[in-house]
Parts: C-alpha cells; sequence; structure tokens
C-alpha cells in the first residue's frame, strides 16, 4: 500500500505502518528548491530541532521537527506565508517607493493603506483561511484549508473583499500622484 507524507507520521515514535509491515520504496517529487536548517546540540552535534523549507511551483511546504511533543509537523502557517502573496502590487510599490525612489513619505502612505488588510490577516486566528481566500479573489485558487481549518464565512469573505478592494484603490492613487 501506499501512504501519503503527510499521513505517515502519527505522533512521537509512531508511524501509519500497521503490525509487520515495512517500507519497500519512498518516493518524493523533487522540488524547485529546498533547504533543510537545523539547532544542533553543540556538544554532539545532533539536529535538537529541524526545518525543512521545499518549493514546488506554488506551493511551499514547511516541516518541523524536535519543536513539539509530537515529533514531526507541518507548519501551515509558514506554509501560508511563503506561497501566498496575494496582494504582490502593494508589496512592490511599498519597495520602489522606499528601496528604489527613496521616498519614505510615499512608502508610509502606501502602508497606511495596507494596514487594515495586516490587521485582519493577525486577528482572530484565521490567517491561512485568509490567504486562501485572499487568492482565490486574485482568481488564484488555492483550495480550501486544511481540515480541521473551514473556509472564512460568507460575512468574513465580505469584509476582506472590501479592505482588499479599498487597499488596491488607495495604493493606485498614491502611485499615480
Amino acid at each position: 500500500r501506499e501512504i501519503a507524507a503527510d499521513d505517515y507520521f502519527q505522533g512521537m515514535f509512531s508511524t501509519a505502518l500497521d503490525e509487520g509491515e515495512i517500507i519497500t520504496a519512498v518516493k518524493f517529487p523533487i522540488p524547485d528548491c529546498a533547504s533543510y536548517q537545523k539547532f544542533l546540540q553543540p556538544a554532539s552535534r545532533f539536529a535538537l530541532t529541524g526545518v525543512f523549507v521545499a518549493k514546488y511551483g506554488d506551493n511551499v511546504r514547511v516541516a518541523v521537527t524536535g519543536a513539539s511533543e509530537e515529533g514531526v509537523f507541518r507548519w501551515a502557517e509558514a506554509e501560508a506565508a511563503l506561497s501566498a502573496n496575494f496582494a504582490p502590487e502593494a508589496h512592490i510599490a511599498l519597495y520602489q517607493a522606499c528601496a528604489i525612489d527613496g521616498d519614505y513619505e510615499r512608502g508610509r502612505k502606501i502602508m497606511a493603506a495596507m494596514l487594515p488588510l495586516m490587521a485582519i490577516l493577525e486577528q482572530g486566528g484565521q490567517f491561512g483561511q485568509c490567504i486562501k481566500q485572499g487568492m482565490t479573489l486574485r482568481d488564484l485558487p488555492a483550495g480550501p484549508p486544511r481540515k480541521p481549518l473551514s473556509p472564512l464565512n460568507s460575512a468574513d469573505q465580505n469584509a476582506l473583499a472590501q479592505v482588499i478592494r479599498e487597499m488596491d484603490s488607495k495604493i493606485s492613487a498614491i502611485v499615480a500622484e
């Protein structure tokens, strides 16, 4: 039988293997780029905590080991943050204003226009759901949130859409000045 990597690890020293089963093959897609970084115990050089990040097209996976009582886990919030930038125009405008043009006053105005979106993303524990909905609003469907998370309710979807529309409008006006 085949077991998906997401389903294989079930806790510290626990896997999805049944009694008597052995692994005969391991298959993983080749990422576009990847990195494994570890925090070493100084005397033994044994990895106390490790983080593996892999990019597959527009998707990013982040696995962490040694940082929880469950053993290895996927860090969904980091995956969402690394793979989903549904407002690149805003970030480009901010970079252009500050880093290229040295116009920090314009940069402050752009950042002020972005703050309501940042507030929505960081409130209420729905970061991943907001990112996925933002991607959908930009015609970049990212699929539903992973269980046990649920998609945003319609009121939250509408609020997010309104904040994004207002941000886009304000930044367009600032850039046009």
